[in-house]
């Protein structure tokens, strides 16, 4: 009794292993072939690859159909990342004025690096960068002058980006009321803590309309 098989086997093991061969996917990429032919690529991967990863996979025999909703791209997870790390950002000032604490100088830079970084990575994706910038102040002195301050505060940092390069059309200064502190909790104990200037990224689409990752 023999039985033959075609020197190029469709048996989903073998085909799974040729088109790692051919697509060289990289360390963060898994390929699977099932027995219908459907292709499974999950994981993430550079846009560049992806693109000529499905152009290589559909000309390739016994792939009927490719499945890439677990897919990820490298460039989306690093808007993503971008974005969390700019809005988890605060700067602390000195008291009753729009000047930082030299401790945080170093923070102001990155602060800038992520921001370069999201304004290059998000055309990628069609989307325009828009950051708001919230202004800060303790509970000393009157409403009037804590929401001069606050505002204050917000334009300085404001300024500070334009100043490093960045579009001043994508920015945006906020007064935050001291009626709402971030940190209500410690408003009593350590009034230092509202002394700040934070983040809020939002991605637009070519309909204008706010698109959060």
């Amino acid at each position: 009794t023999s039985r033959w098989q075609p020197y190029i086997s469709l048996d989903s093991r073998f085909t799974t292993t040729r088109i790692k061969r051919l697509l060289q996917p990289p360390a963060t990429v898994s390929l699977k072939v099932d027995d219908n032919g459907v292709l499974y690529i999950t994981g993430s991967a550079p846009r560049q690859w992806i693109e000529q990863a499905k152009k290589q996979a559909m000309n390739f025999p016994s792939v009927t159909e490719i499945q890439t909703e677990n897919l990820i791209e490298t460039e989306r997870q690093e808007l993503q990342l971008s974005k969390a790390k700019l809005e988890k950002q605060i700067l602390y000032f000195d008291k009753g004025n729009i000047q930082l604490l030299a401790s945080e100088n170093g923070k102001l830079q990155a602060v800038i690096k992520e921001i370069k970084k999201l304004t290059t990575v998000a055309p990628f994706f069609q989307k325009d960068v828009r950051i708001q910038i919230f202004g800060h102040s303790d509970k000393g002195g009157s409403a009037e002058n804590n929401l001069r301050l606050s505002q204050a505060r917000a334009n300085a940092i404001l300024s500070a980006l334009v100043s490093q390069g960045i579009k001043g059309s994508d920015l945006t200064a906020v007064s935050v009321e001291i009626r709402e502190p971030w940190h209500k909790e410690f408003a009593q104990k350590n009034q230092g803590i509202n002394r700040k200037v934070s983040f809020k990224v939002f991605l637009t689409d070519a309909d204008k309309r706010n698109y959060e990752l």
